[in-house]
């Protein structure tokens, strides 16, 4: 399901999406970030939200990529970035030399600007799944790290989420920004537990479905059926988990999975 997700480290393309947002890259690596945002729903909400706040300017204004370099002079990173940027540019068969590069440069969030809402594991046509749904409220740029690891008779999901050592922050603090993943379990025996930047947050003993997921299922297949080419999305509210659809109707669930309404495609 998260074909694209792999090409390239989320630190990574998050380091370059003010080059690729004033399309200023190459083909090749526009064509490889790409690909990412359509299998990384976190790093294509972070895309959406700097467009947002670097708008393209008006003919003689200063770019988002001037005002890119600015920012980076100020926090000294412009080396480092320099460094990725030719680790991208390298050549694809080199993602591990890229993971390898940009590993040394980012820290874990601390554990109070994270928090794990939901998780549990489903079982789907497409075999069964481990669904996490978090708010990072780091209110800056943060990549996420996902691996399967093995130790004493147990498998552990460990879902990692750090940012640069000098990244920047929102300048109004934290900004809560709930995400979901659906990470396929593929091990012989299934996962044992889930630990979110070294927290046990979730055990098999202890699995608990809440009735919104498989909405939240359905919606993230048709997304993929519909290839990206029309606007969908979630939101969590208090109260209510909303779906907006590719057909463009929405619906609202409660938490425990109650269709509340159904509303049609506007015209």
């Amino acid at each position: 399901m998260n074909e694209y997700k792999n090409t390239l480290p989320c630190a990574v393309v998050r380091d370059i999406l003010p080059l690729y947002h004033d399309e200023v890259v190459s083909a090749e690596t526009r064509s490889a970030v790409g690909e990412h945002l359509m299998g990384c729903q976190a790093c294509r909400a972070e895309y959406e939200a700097m467009e947002k706040a670097l708008a393209k300017p008006a003919k003689g204004g200063q770019s988002t990529l001037a005002r890119f370099r600015g920012m980076m002079k100020k926090q000294k990173r412009k080396k480092i970035i320099a460094i990725i940027l030719a680790a991208v540019l390298a050549a694809g068969a080199a993602v591990g030399g890229v993971v390898g590069l940009s590993e040394w440069c980012v820290v874990p969030v601390k554990d109070s600007q994270w928090e794990v809402k939901d998780i549990c594991r489903i079982d789907t046509d497409q075999g069964p799944q481990i669904f996490i749904h978090y708010a990072d409220t780091y209110g800056g740029r943060a990549a996420t790290r996902m691996e399967t690891v093995e130790k004493d008779g147990r498998t552990t999901f460990a879902f990692e989420m750090r940012h640069p050592v000098l990244s920047w922050r929102q300048p109004d603090g934290h900004l809560e920004r709930p995400a979901l993943f659906f990470v396929p379990d593929e091990t012989a025996g299934g996962m044992d537990e889930v630990t979110f930047n070294g927290v046990t947050v979730w055990t098999a003993e202890e699995n608990d479905v809440p009735g919104y997921v498989d909405a939240l299922w359905d919606w993230e297949q048709a997304m993929w059926e519909d290839g990206g080419g029309h606007a969908g999305g979630y939101g969590f509210e208090d109260d209510y988990v909303s779906i907006l659809w590719p057909d463009g109707h929405e619906e609202y669930y409660t938490y425990d999975g109650e269709l509340l309404e159904e509303a049609p495609v506007a015209e």
